[in-house]
């Protein structure tokens, strides 16, 4: 039972089920040649994911045709396994804990309160909030880099006409504070 929810995994999401290396999921005899095909359907829409190892492959077939992606890379395609996941409604760690429920997956309470959260989220399909905190922190971060690049701008410039002070003030004294013809007294 776990050589099938290995393959389960590893088809779905492209890595085993417990914390073997993915090289030792391929067939021991020949050191080659390991190949996952899953078929399956959701809401009348027919799926099928070839998955494989030595050679590294990856092709997601949507109603018998290849779903193909702007950087198709042979066997590892982030944008075609977020589209998998995204048809499945599902992440590697919510199948791990809430399918697989194997030996090798740690228990849920024994997780730690975000990973829980995660799987609680992706479970009643409220993940929106956690998604749209995570970008209102990354707009966080990204401004104070700006106000903190400005700032530096601001001091460099400061500093700048400060020095072009001290020169005019360093030549007013060297001319005798001369004023020029005509200046007003």
């Amino acid at each position: 039972k776990t050589t099938l929810i290995q393959g389960l995994s590893y088809a779905l999401f492209g890595v085993p089920i417990n914390n073997i290396r993915k090289d030792n999921l391929v067939n021991r005899t020949n050191g080659k040649s390991m190949l996952v095909t899953l078929d399956f359907n959701v809401n009348g829409t027919d799926y099928r994911i070839e998955r494989g190892r030595k050679p590294n492959i990856l092709r997601f077939y949507i109603n018998d045709q290849q779903h193909k992606t702007q950087d198709d890379a042979q066997g590892e395609n982030k944008e075609t396994q977020n589209t998998i996941e995204h048809v499945l409604n599902m992440s590697p760690d919510m199948f791990k804990h809430i399918v697989a429920l194997n030996t090798y997956s740690e228990p849920f309470l024994a997780l730690k309160t975000n990973e829980q959260r995660a799987i609680i989220e992706q479970l009643l399909g409220i993940t929106q909030l956690s998604e749209r905190g995570e970008r209102v922190k990354e707009l966080i971060r990204a401004t104070k880099d700006d106000i903190s690049k400005e700032e530096f701008k601001v001091r460099a410039v400061n500093e700048a006409n400060k020095r072009i002070e001290e020169q005019i003030a360093y030549v007013n004294a060297a001319l005798g504070r001369r004023r020029p013809r005509g200046a007003a007294k």
